[in-house]
């Protein structure tokens, strides 16, 4: 897949997100975890991969307080590939998200 191609997909993906579910200081984190599989936090992990005990004991006050949102969040507007499972959360990590070659496979043409 091509770049452009690529950073069209993405900013389709971005438009759609309801970023107010989440907090502004988390924001630059999912967005390199979508593009780049860079490895999250405790927290974010733990949200990913759906371990929400890990996830309320690894949050910040605000995130522990808006978990509900995060797991809404992560259903709604994050690729299921990246996401819902700690063997996707390998995987997704292991591929480096959608800007190496490989994820995009992941993409409708």
């Amino acid at each position: 897949m091509d770049e452009k191609k690529l950073d069209n997909y993405l900013e389709t993906v971005y438009a759609r997100a309801d970023w107010d579910m989440i907090p502004d200081y988390m924001i630059d984190g999912v967005k390199n975890w979508i593009e780049n599989g860079w490895e999250p936090g405790s927290f974010l992990k733990a949200i990913l991969e759906r371990r929400i005990w890990d996830a309320v004991w690894n949050a910040d006050h605000y995130n522990e307080q808006n978990i509900a949102k995060w797991v809404k969040f992560c259903e709604w507007y994050l690729p299921p590939n990246c996401q819902g499972s700690e063997e996707n959360v390998r995987d997704w990590k292991a591929m480096g998200g959608y800007r190496r070659a490989k994820a995009s496979s992941y993409i409708d043409s």
